[in-house]
């Protein structure tokens, strides 16, 4: 994980040179079917995607990123929004660099309040343009469930109680530059996280 280190400390330390600290993340997976939305169960595995916007400059530190804004996509369901009461206590993981920590390539989600959550594991990570960076190879996930994730509209929110067991249940997980109107970036977003400080998460390692 050296190489992609060095690139993270560089290339995000660029982006902030040129006051591009906007970065999004986008993550897809599969929910199993024991999880709901508005209290109702899927029935069957059903796949995800979420968006979600954060500041670089405003880290809550070890990888923790407060949202700025979410959105998720579910099969069959559509696309549902989070208010600011969801903003306010669900924290993104992700890039993140610093000295004396064990960093792994991550993407999830965790309540801050309730320690409940998810996160993605990758081995690796590749730069696929510019201002893109995507994390390869899926090697785990870590959770600790149920996580209640609050929905605009939906009573009750999305609970995620299961994972997707199938062939489509492999993540992925792309992190992308943000330009700020008007100004020209060009760097890529390494998704390096220390994971040490998500401690309370299970260790379930993909076969």
């Amino acid at each position: 994980n050296s190489i992609p280190t060095l690139s993270f400390i560089a290339l995000v330390g660029l982006a902030g040179h040129l006051n591009a600290q906007i970065f999004n993340s986008h993550t897809t997976g599969q929910f199993g079917p024991n999880s709901t939305l508005g209290g109702v169960a899927f029935g069957t595995d059903t796949g995800f995607s979420f968006d979600a916007q954060f500041d670089i400059s405003s880290s809550l530190g070890f990888g923790f990123y407060q949202m700025r804004s979410f959105s998720i996509t579910l099969e069959s369901y559509g696309t549902f929004t989070m208010g600011s009461d969801g903003l306010s206590s669900i924290i993104l993981l992700g890039p993140n660099s610093g000295a004396d920590l064990i960093f792994v390539l991550i993407s999830g989600l965790v309540d801050v309040s309730t320690e409940k959550g998810f996160a993605y594991i990758f081995s690796n990570g590749i730069t696929t343009s510019g201002t893109s960076f995507e994390l390869v190879n899926p090697i785990g996930l870590e959770v600790e469930l149920p996580f209640n994730i609050p929905l605009t509209g939906v009573t009750g929110g999305l609970v995620v109680n299961d994972f997707g067991e199938g062939g489509q249940a492999f993540p992925t997980a792309t992190f992308t530059l943000v330009p700020e109107p008007g100004e020209y970036a060009a760097v890529a977003a390494v998704g390096l996280v220390a994971f040490g400080s998500f401690r309370t998460l299970r260790r379930r390692e993909r076969a």
